[in-house]
């Protein structure tokens, strides 16, 4: 692609939308079986390293590639184990290996340009909704903007669940952020080993390779199976610091997982409403989060009353894939001097309210400081509904 920045339109660069690709892992095992080979897009659920090749899981399947295979330095080995790729996996006797070449469908340098140009034009917040495939108007915003923060800050950790009313696009979000965005996607409670690293199999999780972390599904998770995963002992540490420490075997003696990685955790509201902190701690404790350490850390808490059906403000227009990544970059570089911004609290949501207006400046979307500390304390529903929107955009 290429423009100036006098004749870029942003309606001009949408095409029309196409489903998110998904993948039948038993299909893909019968195509391995009487094809011998299967082309996957995405990016691998874990790995581990042996030597000079690298064991890397797609699904249930594990196949094998050499190091130089993905790159010629270790941050090029690492985009690509973060980042969507097009893999392309050949049966060799009775294992399974990476084609030479694999495909990277990160942005070219001219899709960065443009993202730069797009942005300079439009306000960036308008870019991603309606290069999502939304109208731009009150409602949308209302869901997606809690969302869209989450995908932009890095300078601060950024956590947020959202309890909504079916039909709101959550499911959608979290597919789309594992196909564009580069996150993880997941309906059911992580492992430790699972999420961070099997110290039996030396595997790192999906935390550490993905760009963050969709959770959905969260009020259907099984209080009995979270508590037995024993995983609420390690995520308060990570969602605050990024920092895991697992136990470690003989052979495999690494087990200190250091990467913050924001996260969403999506669930229907139950249709018991109150104060919207009260409503997701009753989720987390019975999780066993007696002592409030995960409502703690989370920047912002929605829950939603009002029926939004997404389906209604669906375009069917998108960007294309690889120049939406290149914008959700450019949004996240951003230069941001976070002693810029104020708060009037204390701590831990200090740090919030100030997490929240870097999203907001970043993506063209002001929150006072004022506001910020409310949404903070009351929660993001509420804070809309009596100022009838919690953003001012610029």
């Amino acid at each position: 692609m290429s423009a100036t920045a006098e004749t870029i339109k942003l309606e001009d660069l949408l095409i029309e939308q196409k489903p998110l690709p998904r993948y039948d892992p038993e299909k893909i095992r019968l195509e391995l079986e009487m094809n011998g080979q299967v082309e996957i897009i995405g990016k691998p659920s874990s790995y581990r390293i042996r030597g000079n090749e690298i064991y890397l899981k797609f699904f249930d399947i594990e196949v094998r590639s050499y190091l130089r295979q993905l790159g010629s330095t270790p941050d090029e080995v690492l985009m690509r184990l973060r980042t969507n790729n097009i893999w392309k996996i050949v049966r060799q006797g009775t294992g399974l290996y990476v084609l030479s070449g694999v495909k990277s469908i990160v942005p070219t340098e001219e899709e960065f340009k443009l993202a730069s140009k797009l942005l300079e034009l439009y306000n960036p917040l308008e870019v991603i909704v309606k290069g999502m495939g939304y109208e731009a108007n009150r409602d949308i915003y209302k869901l997606m903007i809690p969302r869209i923060m989450a995908l932009v800050v890095d300078e601060l950790p950024f956590h947020i669940t959202q309890l909504t009313p079916p039909e709101s696009g959550k499911t959608y979000f979290g597919v789309w952020c594992m196909k564009i965005a580069g996150w993880f996607y997941s309906t059911s409670a992580p492992t430790p080993a699972g999420m961070f690293y099997d110290s039996r199999s030396g595997v790192y999780g999906f935390a550490v390779i993905s760009n963050g972390i969709v959770f959905d599904e969260i009020d259907k998770w099984s209080p009995t199976y979270v508590q037995q995963t024993n995983i609420l002992t390690y995520l308060p540490s990570f969602l605050e610091n990024g920092i895991v420490i697992r136990p470690t075997t003989r052979s495999h003696s690494l087990g200190v997982v250091e990467k913050l990685v924001n996260t969403v955790w999506f669930g229907n509201s139950s249709g018991k409403y109150g104060e919207e902190k009260d409503v997701v701690s009753v989720i987390f404790a019975s999780w066993g989060d007696a002592n409030g350490a995960m409502i703690d850390r989370m920047t912002i808490v929605h829950v939603e009353r009002e029926q939004i059906r997404i389906s209604e403000y669906v375009t069917g227009k998108v960007l294309p894939e690889t120049l939406m990544y290149a914008i959700l970059t450019q949004v996240k570089n951003t230069r941001v001097d976070v002693n810029m911004f104020s708060s009037k609290l204390k701590g831990r949501q200090k740090r919030h309210s100030i997490a929240i207006q870097i999203a907001g400046f970043k993506l063209g979307a002001e929150v006072p400081p004022d506001l910020a500390d409310e949404i903070v304390l009351n929660g993001w529903a509420t804070t809309w509904e009596r100022y009838g929107g919690a953003v001012e955009q610029q």
